[in-house]
């Protein structure tokens, strides 16, 4: 059995860490606001305000591990800027999205719906899209 136990391990400890690294803080996301959605109990409310919070962290640190990731060094610090622009702008309107859903139907239910099913299309974009590329030229550009 000794010997065995290298290849039963090796899958699960060389293979490529992103699909959990994005999936899990993703699904729990979802999976507490869907909580959220559907009790009104207070302790439960708390518990799943908890779990939605404890993964933030998770997803905050991603765009600079997927930039190291996906750009040389020489764009890295281009791209994180600009990475960094686009995350501080679009997630100004995140709230104000929110509350037009919620002004167009009365209920957060299908405004916190629509959080769902954006966080889980997110979570396909980095999991399934890119490829690694030079975008060192079209960088300089900028």
């Amino acid at each position: 059995m000794r010997s065995s136990l290298p290849i039963l391990v090796a899958p699960f400890k060389y293979r490529d860490r992103k699909p959990i690294k994005v999936r899990a803080p993703a699904q729990s996301q979802a999976a507490a606001l869907l909580t959220i959605i559907q009790t009104d109990n207070a302790p439960i409310l708390f518990v799943a305000c908890a779990v939605f919070g404890s993964s933030i962290g998770n997803l905050i640190t991603l765009p600079p591990l997927i930039i190291h990731r996906e750009f040389d060094a020489a764009a890295f610090t281009k791209v994180m800027g600009l990475s960094g622009a686009v995350t501080g702008i679009t997630s100004a309107f995140g709230p104000a999205l929110v509350g037009l859903v919620h002004s167009l139907n009365g209920d957060y239910i299908v405004a916190l719906g629509l959080c769902i099913t954006l966080e889980l299309v997110a979570a396909m974009i980095v999991l399934f899209g890119g490829q690694k590329h030079d975008i060192s030229t079209s960088v300089q550009e900028l």
